[in-house]
């Protein structure tokens, strides 16, 4: 009988250690996982701004747009004035 105590004790023991061992990874598995969650997050801000300075730099160049066909139109129809003028 004791020798089955001391086999189950024995079991028991290495169930324990087995646990530890797992307790252990899944800690390091976690540690490992937050700083690449850190990494992801730093990355991602990153990308925002990136996106917001091209999202103003999109806006700025539809007010160019703007301002480039404004100055096309008046130069366009001050040249047909002038034609127009030199006709008369």
């Amino acid at each position: 009988m004791t020798r089955a105590i001391q086999e189950q004790q024995a079991e028991v023991e290495a169930v324990k250690q087995k646990s530890k061992n797992q307790d252990a990874a899944f800690k390091a598995e976690n540690a490992a996982l937050k700083v690449e969650n850190a990494k992801l997050e730093a990355e991602n801000a990153k990308l925002q701004d990136a996106n917001r300075k091209l999202a103003e730099i999109a806006s700025q160049m539809e007010v160019l747009k703007k301002v480039v066909t404004t100055l096309q139109d008046k130069e366009k129809a001050g040249f047909e004035l002038r034609l127009w003028t030199n006709e008369q």
